[in-house]
């Protein structure tokens, strides 16, 4: 209960209004990123088994961190430049700093996409471990 306090009194108190405006506008593009990339890891790891379950939280660490969270994406070299643009998590960001639409829109194009793919790949995936008999209900 502390840190939900905390952090409602930080981000009410202490984060700008401009900023805190985007980052509600920006969670649309952060909720469908994050189910796209769930389900599909979600897929992945009904095919692979149990024994790889801690690769759900490290994939998506990886990907939030050559997201560029603390830097702008312009200021990448050029080889992590692309592979920011491909993660869906370095819109949300690039929104909150700029406020540019086209960036907005661009991610939430990326993350509906994402969603769609992702969905396909847990589907695929799925199918593929009950045909081998790797699910419970399989």
């Amino acid at each position: 209960i502390f840190v939900v306090g905390f952090l409602v009194v930080i981000i009410l108190f202490l984060v700008e209004s401009v900023y805190l405006v985007r980052l509600l506008q920006a969670l649309p593009l952060v909720v469908g990123s994050s189910l796209g990339l769930g389900t599909a890891i979600n897929g992945v790891l009904y095919y692979v088994g149990r024994s790889y379950n801690f690769l759900s939280w490290t994939i998506l660490q990886f990907i939030v961190v050559f997201s560029s969270p603390f830097t702008p994406v312009d200021r990448l070299s050029f080889p992590l430049r692309y592979v920011a643009y491909l993660s869906p998590y370095s819109y949300p960001f690039e929104y909150i700093r700029s406020g540019e639409w086209s960036v907005y829109w661009a991610g939430l194009i990326l993350s509906l996409a994402g969603l769609m793919g992702g969905m396909i790949i847990h589907s695929y995936f799925y199918n593929l471990a009950r045909k081998h008999g790797k699910t419970v209900t399989g």
